[in-house]
């Protein structure tokens, strides 16, 4: 079975490195649980930035019609942690060195 792409905006890099679950969906935590699991397994995980609808977006409750109730909010968000991390939209990055960028960043 082949695996899935990871995508995450920046700021779900954030939350995934600090393993922050401000949501309280079951179905959202799920999600994130098993993306948190998959990026440590020990294998090289390569993920992918976007800044747009990523893996995480897809089981949150903020959700509506494919397009975020917060989206400003979370692109300013996700542009800023992009700018303080020099990361752009379509870099592939393993897990590993993302981390150790964002902890470099003070996340």
């Amino acid at each position: 079975m082949e695996k899935t792409i990871i995508r995450l905006r920046p700021h779900h890099a954030v939350m995934l490195y600090r393993f922050e679950d401000r949501q309280p969906e079951k179905e959202y935590a799920d999600n994130l649980e098993e993306i948190r699991a998959r990026l440590n397994s020990g294998e090289r995980e390569m993920v992918q930035i976007i800044m747009h609808r990523d893996t995480l977006c897809r089981a949150c409750s903020r959700e509506k019609d494919a397009a975020c109730k917060e989206e400003e909010k979370v692109r300013a968000l996700d542009r800023e942690i992009a700018a303080r991390c020099g990361l752009r939209s379509g870099l592939w990055i393993s897990w590993e060195e993302l981390s150790g960028i964002l902890q470099n960043n003070g996340f």
